[in-house]
């Protein structure tokens, strides 16, 4: 595969053989996804909902794996509670609260993401939750997503399903969305509609215009 200039642009030429097997085909979307400097993974928005969820959010998470033993302040993004009239506010637990809770066998969701089915994680937090979440990533239990501000955003697929549906159908499309007062306009929790967002993304359905705004797509 080379590299080449194109314009102002670089451009990708894919071997005949790639492109018989991966069926690719002139005007396909994908979307590229940097794993690390010099390692990238090309993806068909058609195969978004299937492959990076079950594959590259694993292998996201399991880069986590190389990183150093997580230490006493590393956040993860908890469930976030406020009065009905202020900006919910997300709390957060060590990850060494999650090390207390060691592994074992058959440990739910629930159990491994604090009670909630849903968190954002930030690199050492991820190095845990990738070893307790392997089965449940690769059988499409739990949806994960890198964000611009290099945190993991995790959620089960039974939190997400019907969230993304109350999304889609109630936020009208090209409309600016902040999490905070999504969450608040939905009556939902802010971290649990963040990582919802982060998952749409992921899936082709929205955009994040800039860090931490989102929009969804025709």
């Amino acid at each position: 595969m080379r590299v080449f200039k194109h314009g102002d642009a670089l451009a990708v030429v894919i071997p005949p053989a790639a492109r018989a097997s991966s069926k690719v085909a002139e005007n396909d979307e994908f979307e590229f996804f940097e794993l690390e400097p010099g390692v990238l993974v090309m993806v068909s928005k058609a195969k978004l909902a299937s492959t990076v969820n079950e594959k590259v959010t694993s292998m996201l998470l399991k880069k986590a794996m190389d990183s150093d033993s997580p230490s006493e302040d590393v956040p993860i993004a908890r469930r976030a509670y406020a009065p009905s009239n202020s900006t919910p506010v997300p709390q957060f637990v060590s990850a060494a609260e999650l090390v207390k809770n060691a592994p074992v066998a058959n440990k739910s969701i629930d159990a491994i993401l604090g009670g909630n089915g849903f968190a954002i994680l930030d690199e050492a937090a991820a190095k845990i939750a990738s070893r307790e979440l392997e089965y449940y990533l690769s059988h499409g239990e739990v949806y994960g997503a890198k964000g611009f501000d290099n945190k993991f955003y995790v959620i089960s697929r039974e939190q997400f399903e019907p969230l993304a549906e109350k999304i889609v159908s109630r936020i009208t499309r090209g409309t600016e969305i902040v999490p905070a007062k999504a969450a608040e306009a939905l009556k939902e929790d802010q971290v649990k509609v963040a990582c919802c967002l982060q998952i749409l993304k992921e899936r082709g359905d929205a955009l994040e215009k800039k860090r931490g705004i989102f929009m969804l797509l025709d």
